[in-house]
């Protein structure tokens, strides 16, 4: 498949136009729908008609409305995709299409960390990153005032970004036969149930959740309470009313909404609708109701040590998710599963792997022995914790794993992780390793250790040297398994 110099490619919804640094083009910005504004806020996206006009994709697209850093860079025609790719990618390149986390109500594709050139550069990998609606405009379901609005404009994003992505990869060398979905924390969450789809499974051919809680799901009638509480908080009294609040009012007045829910961080999270999204994820895998891929999942080795700070905390309202979850469980449970930690790990690190296990790792794991039952499935943990990270107590904390993924360790939390000459080395080096087996899976559907829950009950810790170690202790995990939690009470 030849190119032309001047960075042109036609697909079926038009020619669009980028940029090229050395051996890398980039398109930016490119739009696979309408911008979800007036009488299309809350509802499904609508893909955009093919134009006859050459597209400029020399810059990024607004970023999806939210509040905090990224907010100056926010606007409604958001709805894009990112796009890198190799000048010799042919048509039969794998492509990495990657769905940024940020608990449900911030971050965006256009990201310095999510930057594709090194591995379209070198692993000839196609790399695609996406917006989609976050916060109430992503996870809101208003559908009890019409039936015009959805649960999870978000998850309906991503499935028509992932859709023009199968239809016009091979335009840009990428492989439409091998398309894997990646997804950090939240979007890893969001990528935990593509494989329960209608018309969905036949776009990709791989999964990768680093740091997903495929359990962080809401019933139809907690979601439709949290909606009824939104418009009780913002006097509105139906869809009129609705549709007359300004995009600007909403993300004003989130923060002071999310301090009245008092759910902190889980205030935004997806619904099962009952229709789209007919169950939980972990419950439609011990049902097999699913279409079995090959998955890579794992998590970082101290997840949540940034909340040992206490405004995080607070923020956060960690201490409200903990009680809630653990008042679920007996007396006797919560007490030996504590003392499984206070014996396993010294006194801080026992309260940090017990926080991590609880929110993160025990429900990837959940997910990946149900999953494995069909699919092969393989673990990882990430280990590395380089001496800025050691000295500051975080370790190998929650999101340190990207830029070594992405390879942009000059950037963002990279350039302040890796800012000792030695360590920057270490993390190269690890970096490689961690792409090669990306690119294993990408290209031949394997890895090169050993199944999960299948052949033995291990994950590949990146760290120097890397080895192969039980992901939570085999004593833990057992206990784990015999929680209400684990049972599914709250699945």
């Amino acid at each position: 498949m030849q190119f032309r110099d001047d960075c042109l490619v036609s697909t079926r919804t038009g020619v669009y136009r980028g940029i090229q640094t050395g051996d890398v083009q980039v398109f930016k910005g490119i739009r696979y729908a309408l911008p979800p504004s007036g009488e299309l806020r809350f509802r499904p996206p609508v893909p955009v008609p093919r134009s006859t006009e050459i597209f400029d994709a020399r810059s990024f697209s607004p970023v999806a409305p939210q509040p905090g850093r990224l907010a100056k860079h926010s606007g409604a025609d958001s709805l894009s995709l990112n796009i890198w790719r190799h000048v010799k990618a042919n048509g039969r390149s794998p492509v990495f299409f990657y769905v940024h986390g940020g608990s449900f109500t911030r971050g965006s594709g256009r990201e310095l960390l999510y930057d594709g050139t090194i591995l379209a550069r070198d692993r000839n990998i196609v790399v695609v990153t996406i917006n989609y609606r976050l916060g109430a405009f992503g996870f809101l379901d208003f559908s009890f005032l019409d039936d015009s609005y959805i649960a999870n404009p978000a998850l309906h994003d991503l499935v028509l970004a992932l859709r023009w992505t199968s239809e016009n990869i091979e335009a840009f060398g990428g492989d439409p036969e091998k398309i894997t979905v990646a997804g950090q924390s939240s979007g890893g969450s969001l990528v935990s149930v593509l494989p329960f789809l209608d018309g969905v499974t036949d776009l990709f051919s791989r999964l990768i959740l680093s740091s997903a809680i495929p359990t962080s799901f809401v019933p139809a009638a907690v979601g439709q309470d949290l909606a009824e509480r939104f418009l009780v908080f913002f006097r509105i009294k139906d869809s009129a009313g609705l549709r007359r609040l300004t995009d600007k009012q909403i993300i004003d007045g989130t923060p002071a909404f999310m301090r009245k829910c008092g759910l902190g961080v889980g205030t935004f999270r997806p619904v099962i609708d009952d229709r789209y999204l007919k169950a939980f994820p972990i419950d439609l895998l011990r049902r097999g109701r699913y279409q079995p891929v090959p998955m890579l999942i794992g998590t970082t080795r101290d997840e949540l040590s940034l909340l040992e700070i206490p405004f995080l905390r607070r923020h956060w309202k960690l201490d409200h998710i903990i009680s809630d979850g653990l008042s679920r469980e007996a007396d006797a449970t919560r007490k030996s599963i504590r003392l499984l930690y206070e014996r396993e790990y010294r006194k801080r690190e026992a309260r940090i792997q017990l926080l991590s296990d609880m929110i993160f790792r025990s429900a990837a794991l959940f997910y990946a022995e149900a999953a494995s039952a069909a699919s092969p499935v393989w673990l990882y943990r990430f280990d590395l914790r380089p001496v800025v990270m050691r000295l500051s107590g975080l370790g190998a904390v929650h999101s340190s794993d990207l830029p070594l993924i992405f390879g942009n360790l000059r950037e963002g939390v990279g350039k302040l992780s890796f800012s000792l000459p030695r360590d920057r080395a270490v993390a190269r080096k690890l970096s490689r390793e961690i792409q090669a087996d990306l690119a294993s899976l990408m290209e031949e559907g394997t890895l090169p250790w050993a199944r999960a829950f299948t052949d033995d009950y291990i994950a590949k810790c990146y760290d120097l040297p890397v080895r192969y170690d039980q992901p939570i202790p085999q004593e833990i995990y057992h206990r784990y398994r015999k929680t209400a939690y684990y049972a599914g009470n709250i699945f």
